[in-house]
């Protein structure tokens, strides 16, 4: 069957579920027999929406199956790709807090022997910069005391609590959960 019959098909199928739909929308049980009479038609229905239903699937499963093909092809490679990277990002951010560190303590030194030299030096030094690496915040939620969550937040979503302190940068502040802010490399590709 081509395109345009499939196309055909369906909108006359469309048409015709529309005017049953209208038809079912003005109509009033109102008797036993009535009753008998939409659960007849209710199965008479079901059974359409099955049908469709079967043509549904006729047309979309190999189109499904080819989908589930490709995907299995690269599953592999992919999770490979993404551990690596995954991996990386760990070790970029891992490099750049003892960096951090690194800068913190020699300030301190620096600080306490009141040596200017070193505290210019210091201040001219920058973190070190990879092309295409950047830092941005992150924040990891968990929950310290359910009874102090205000109502708003009891279907605890953790997830919609993450959007939301991320969205505020972290600065909201929810009684009983607690916001621990990490660092996640951010990379970009080469294409």
């Amino acid at each position: 069957m081509t395109k345009d019959n499939i196309a055909e098909e369906l909108a006359a199928t469309t048409t015709e579920a529309l005017a049953i739909k209208k038809e079912i929308q003005s109509t009033e049980i109102q008797s036993t027999e009535q009753y008998q009479l939409a659960a007849s038609v209710a199965k008479d229905l079901k059974g359409r929406l099955d049908a469709l239903e079967e043509r549904r699937t006729a047309i979309t499963k190999p189109m499904n199956d080819a989908l589930k093909s490709v995907n299995d092809l690269f599953r592999a490679p992919r999770q490979y790709l993404e551990g690596a990277l995954g991996d990386l990002r760990q070790k970029l951010t891992q490099f750049q807090l003892r960096e951090q560190e690194k800068e913190r303590a020699a300030l301190k030194a620096a600080i306490q022997t009141n040596n200017s030299h070193e505290l210019v030096a210091l201040a001219i030094r920058s973190a070190p910069v990879a092309e295409g690496v950047s830092f941005r915040d992150d924040y990891e939620v968990a929950v310290e005391d359910l009874a102090a969550v205000p109502r708003e937040w009891f279907n605890l979503d953790l997830a919609r609590v993450k959007a939301a302190v991320k969205a505020s940068k972290g600065q909201l502040q929810i009684p009983g959960i607690k916001v621990t802010k990490t660092k996640i490399a951010a990379i970009t590709g080469n294409r």
